[in-house]
Order: structure tokens, then C-alpha cells, then sequence
């Protein structure tokens, strides 16, 4: 069994409490096989050989890929979901609530959504939804604006400030957490900040007096930016090729309070509910396969102010 197919099996039997399921393992061809005992899949040594992609490269840009690419990757979702039923997923203790992001876009969007709803039916068909937990209330969004027409992204846009509003005037919730996939705000020199998550979702989460915690990925790595007294987060530490920032104070776009370097780690963040106050931290993945916990905050709950409250 390979190491990490292990880590995974030992993070499902609860084995090692300190391991968690990496989802996007369910998305490998090597491991999915691996896990459902067929033999390996050649694709991936084939288009790696350095011959093979040259002659690729000069042959893909006259060749129409789309019904290749969608016949990819319908079998990689029905290969990866068959792998994590076989896994346990289906059975998990860990519930998820996805965001869609640009790479559930890929190919066919039509069935893109059918896959991905029929992976989550809690979600019951809603691009973008809410829920509370405990004294918090969340709020996840829909930042492919481009796969949005404008009857839909109006229709996000108003739910979402009546959504602040309503968790604002809750006297249960002390705070709203909201989450989107592209970031209002990243140093990254790969991918740019999204104007338009910055327009329709960080400016009115900013209004709120109850507003903490902003997390969005898309940049693949860690950054944390405060603004007005409310964190940005920015997540895309799971697994992909990791993206290099900016750290020249007089190129870069924002103040990133995260003094780390331009390529940095793999990791997850964990929230904790304590006495009046969000605890929040960055989980850490060592080279030696450990964990460490970075950037650790404590977040108060927000004093009244009515004055701010819209």
C-alpha cells in the first residue's frame, strides 16, 4: 500500500487522531485504481515523457480537446467517487459544505453541476446557501461570476446582503464567516485579486459589524490580510502546484500579515468556538509528514456599535 494511500486509511479508521482525509485524493487516477485494485492507469507516465510532450504540444493547439476532456473527466469523477465509497467517505464523520470554484467548471458545466450535486444533495441544487453553527453563522458563495447570467448574479447579490443582514440582527450569532472560491485580495503573481469578489462580496462584508473571518482560495498558498479590522483569509494550501507571492513591499498589491516566505506550505485551517472569542489557526504540513500550528488568532466577540450596523 502506497504511503499515502495509508495516511488516508489511518485517518478514516481513526487510527492517528492527528491525520486528516485529504479529499483531493479521491481525485488521482493512481490512487483511485490502487484503492479499487485494478491495475494502474499508463496515461499519466505517457503524456509525462518528455517526447511526448512536444509532439502534444504542437499537436493540441489544432486539435478541438473539449470531448476528450469531458470523457477525462467524467471517468476520473466516476473512478474517484467509486474509490470513495470503497474508502468510507460516504460514511465519513466529516460533514462538508463545498464552495464552487472554477475548476468544478471545467468541461461540460451542465454536467459539471450534476456531478457536484449529486455528490452533495444537502445542498438541494443551491449555488450558494447558508447555515448557523452554534454562534456562528456562515455564509458560502458563488464566485464564478463569469458561469453566472445577470438574473443569477443579481439574485446572489441581493440574497447574500439580506443573509448579513438577517445573521446580523440574529442575537444568537456573534459571528458570520462568509467564504468564496476567488479572492477579493492576493499578492499572488500567478492568478490577480478578483475585482469583482472584492465589489460584490468583501465591500458589503465589510459594512457589518459582525463580519470576522473572509476565506477564499484560488491562490494556492496562505495569506492573511487585515482591512477596516476584518481578516481576509486565503486558503489553497490542499495539494496543487503552489503559487509564488509578491514579498517586495513596494510591488506588492496588499499588507500580507503572514511574514512567510514567496512559495509556502501545504495546509488546512481550524476554527474553535471558545469563551466569547473565535479561535482560529493554521495547520501546517512538515516535510516530515507532522503538523505544526502557524498564524494562530484569537478573535473577540464584536462589541455593539450600532452606529456601523446598517
Amino acid at each position: 500500500m502506497s504511503s499515502s494511500l495509508e495516511r488516508v486509511t489511518a485517518a478514516l479508521e481513526l487510527r492517528e487522531p492527528d491525520r486528516v482525509p485529504t479529499f483531493d485524493l479521491m481525485n488521482e487516477f493512481s490512487t483511485d485504481n490502487e484503492v479499487l485494485g485494478k491495475k494502474p492507469n499508463p496515461m499519466g507516465h505517457i503524456i509525462t515523457n518528455p517526447s511526448v510532450g512536444k509532439v502534444l504540444d504542437r499537436l493540441l493547439p489544432h486539435v478541438d480537446t473539449g470531448i476528450f476532456l469531458d470523457s477525462q473527466l467524467e471517468g476520473l469523477a466516476n473512478l474517484g467517487a467509486a474509490a470513495a465509497v470503497e474508502m468510507g467517505y460516504d460514511s465519513a464523520w466529516i460533514p462538508y459544505f463545498p464552495v464552487l470554484g472554477n475548476h468544478e467548471f471545467y468541461g461540460n458545466n451542465q454536467r459539471a453541476l450534476e456531478f457536484y450535486f449529486s455528490r452533495f444533495p444537502h445542498l438541494e441544487k443551491r449555488r450558494w446557501y447558508s447555515f448557523e453553527w452554534k454562534n456562528i453563522g456562515l455564509i458560502l458563495l458563488d464566485a464564478n461570476f463569469s458561469d453566472l447570467n445577470a438574473e443569477q448574479k443579481q439574485e446572489q447579490e441581493l440574497w447574500y446582503l439580506s443573509e448579513l443582514e438577517k445573521f446580523n440582527r440574529d442575537e444568537r450569532i456573534d459571528h458570520i464567516l462568509v467564504f468564496c472560491h476567488e479572492s477579493p485580495y492576493t499578492n499572488s503573481r500567478v492568478i490577480g485579486p478578483s475585482e469583482k469578489s472584492k465589489v460584490y462580496f468583501a465591500e458589503p462584508f465589510l459594512r457589518f459589524r459582525k463580519t470576522s473571518l473572509f476565506f477564499s482560495g484560488h491562490t494556492h498558498s496562505y495569506e492573511r490580510f487585515e482591512i477596516d479590522g476584518k481578516f481576509f483569509i486565503v486558503s489553497g494550501g490542499g495539494g496543487g502546484p503552489r503559487h509564488r507571492l509578491t514579498m517586495d513591499p513596494k510591488e506588492r498589491r496588499y499588507q500580507d500579515l503572514y511574514p512567510g516566505p514567496g512559495i509556502r506550505f501545504f495546509h488546512f485551517c481550524e476554527i474553535e468556538i471558545g469563551e466569547g472569542v473565535l479561535c482560529f489557526r493554521v495547520v501546517r504540513l512538515e516535510g516530515d509528514e507532522t503538523f505544526s500550528v502557524v498564524d494562530p488568532l484569537t478573535i473577540p466577540k464584536p462589541m455593539p456599535s450600532p452606529e456601523k450596523t446598517p
